[in-house]
């Protein structure tokens, strides 16, 4: 049994309907979060995102691993909503899978795959940090793979195997660890298919088989990249503004704290020096009084005021340490 699939979540762009599919006897399933959604041309499957906050890698998630609704089919063909077949799904998997179990279109004007790095990076499609990060983990572990000719996963005919599998897992791993575009980790994980692997020739925006809308030119797609940028913006209003709310009190206690700690340090250093002297007055006094003999006792009226002295310093000490919330 054969099927082909898309997934569209969010309201990003509109769907395509496929001509093609009324001359194919196989499945055309569409699997969305969008229970609104019609189609002359797809079976509509309303389906949860795997993550509701980041609807572009839910739809990886479903093309790269499929869902349990087509665990029944033997071969299927994902194809991008940008990509509109020319011919039937069923010639198009005969062809591509004669003598394999995976097959994609090489891109037609990258020559290698670091090139597409730079692309990315400079067309704002992914975080910089994180497509940098995966260029430079690839490069100090697969560097090879670097230079190889890149892969383009608009389309993806397959066949359910264990081999199969396996590499799509990893796949599905590195979009969730790296850039969420996968063209950029494809090529990795799918090399140890070795020759499992179909590299389909051709040019990616018209082949034989399909072509390939242009969101700047085709306004059929009615593409919302205005909704893309909303959705970050309203992702971080929340906690921005929550963070302002605190961070005012906050800025408050800690110049209140600062400005508490430096009267405590300096009544602490005062109370050290004034201990100090008191040592120092107390060393000369007892100095003095006992010159004549070591054992001599200073008399009686000396040392009573002495007494009387050291009394007084220690409670004032006390009461300062009480003040700054010390106990005994």
């Amino acid at each position: 049994m054969r099927a082909v699939y898309t997934a569209l979540f969010g309201d990003y762009e509109n769907l395509t309907e496929q001509p093609a599919s009324s001359a194919s006897t196989i499945r055309w399933i569409c699997f969305t979060n969008n229970p609104n959604l019609t189609s002359d041309s797809w079976e509509i499957r309303v389906v949860e995102p795997q993550f509701p906050l980041d609807v572009v890698r839910s739809a990886r998630m479903i093309k790269i691993l499929g869902h349990p609704d087509l665990d029944e089919f033997d071969e299927t063909l994902w194809i991008d909503n940008r990509i509109t077949l020319k011919i039937a799904p069923e010639t198009l998997l005969d062809e591509w899978l004669v003598d394999s179990e995976l097959a994609m279109f090489e891109h037609s004007y990258r020559e290698r795959l670091v090139d597409e790095f730079y692309a990315i990076t400079k067309a704002g499609y992914d975080d910089p940090a994180r497509v940098y990060e995966q260029l430079i983990h690839y490069a100090e572990v697969w560097p090879a793979t670097l230079d190889a000719k890149p892969i383009w996963t608009a389309l993806v005919a397959r066949r359910q195997t264990t081999d199969v599998a396996r590499a799509m897992r990893t796949w599905a791993d590195h979009v969730l660890r790296y850039s969420r575009r996968d063209q950029l980790s494809v090529n990795q994980c799918v090399e140890p298919l070795g020759t499992a692997f179909n590299r389909i020739c051709g040019d990616n925006w018209e082949s034989e088989w399909h072509t390939w809308a242009h969101p700047g030119t085709d306004k059929s797609l009615g593409r919302n990249t205005a909704g893309a940028r909303d959705a970050f913006v309203h992702a971080i209003r929340a906690p921005l503004s929550r963070l302002a709310e605190i961070e005012g009190p906050t800025a408050d206690k800690l110049e209140a704290l600062e400005a508490s700690n430096a009267q405590r340090e300096a009544l602490i250093g005062k109370l050290r020096r004034d201990l100090a002297r008191a040592k120092q007055q107390a060393t000369k006094v007892a100095t003095a009084s006992g010159s004549g003999a070591a054992s001599a006792k200073p008399p009686a009226k000396k040392r009573s005021r002495i007494v009387r002295w050291r009394a007084g310093a220690k409670r004032r000490l006390y009461r300062a340490a009480r003040r700054l919330g010390y106990r005994r």
